[in-house]
């Protein structure tokens, strides 16, 4: 399912995780079919019964959550804040012991395309790195899988590269995180 619409991007990456979406970036496009482009891989896949699931390493640290707020989901208009992923809706307040997520990128993507993505995932607490806002770097990237499997139609799915957190996202971070979300 292609989704046409006139898209521009306003995104965040840097974010205290707080809930204010409202920085601006400036997210380049460079949009690939999942067959033929991307930075390489598969994206980790949705499985049948889990919403979301966020797995990886950050820093020596194993992430592996399947739990998280029941709002959220993903837009691509092209009113602010442009096209974008946001767990949870950005209306409600954002729990502690719940991750939150938030990406954005530059323009509509069809089904099956790859699309690089800017943004953050403040992990829960009572984890591993509790409280801490990841930041995704270059080499980051979101797809929405082509698929004629009704199960699969509206999954999103993305993998973060060349982590930093910090301050403005200023500070290395060793590792990679992959996600998937399934309406």
């Amino acid at each position: 399912m292609a989704l046409v619409l006139a898209a521009s991007c306003l995104g965040a990456c840097g974010s205290d995780g707080s809930g204010d979406d409202s920085e601006t970036s400036d997210n380049t496009s460079a949009v690939t079919t999942a067959t033929g482009g991307g930075t390489g891989g598969t994206f980790l896949p949705c499985s049948a019964g889990v919403e979301f699931h966020l797995a990886g390493n950050v820093e020596g640290q194993a992430i592996d959550i399947t739990e998280a707020p029941s709002t959220g989901g993903f837009s691509q208009q092209s009113n602010p804040p442009g096209p974008h992923f946001r767990v949870p809706s950005a209306s409600e307040d954002d729990d502690e012991q719940l991750v939150v997520v938030y990406l954005t990128w530059a323009e509509v993507v069809a089904s099956g395309d790859v699309a690089p993505v800017q943004g953050w995932v403040r992990l829960p607490l009572g984890g591993p790195l509790p409280g801490q806002t990841i930041c995704a770097g270059p080499g980051s990237e979101m797809t929405f899988p082509g698929s004629d499997d009704e199960d699969e139609v509206g999954d999103f799915q993305f993998r973060l590269r060349e982590l930093s957190g910090g301050t403005d996202c200023a500070d290395s971070l060793a590792g990679e995180l992959d996600g998937c979300w399934r309406r």
